[in-house]
């Protein structure tokens, strides 16, 4: 598929991590035990931004009535961080790291 794709891959496969790969798309499915869940993540291949991203998504949706405040916290939460930030999808409430 391309030059990062194809590295991601590798990477994955030499460290040994169990992934998907996603029909039609430059991205691989997996899951990561964490200390307190598991999360489902996402590698994506991006060629022509060259750029590789990888998403790790919170098992628990946001509810409805508390998506303002989680909003919020994620906003004071991602002030001053150099890399990645925390996303929240206002309309299905997924939180997820980049």
């Amino acid at each position: 598929m391309g030059r990062i794709y194809d590295a991601m891959v590798s990477f994955f496969r030499d460290d040994s991590w169990k992934f998907a790969q996603l029909e039609g798309q430059p991205s691989l499915l997996m899951t990561v035990t964490g200390k307190n869940a598991n999360f489902i993540c996402y590698a994506k291949a991006r060629e022509e931004q060259e750029q590789f991203i990888f998403y790790s998504v919170y098992p628990v949706k946001a509810p409805v009535e508390k998506r303002f405040m989680v909003a919020e916290y994620i906003a004071r939460a991602n002030y001053g961080l150099v890399i990645g930030n925390l996303e929240l999808d206002m309309t299905d409430g997924e939180v997820r790291y980049k």
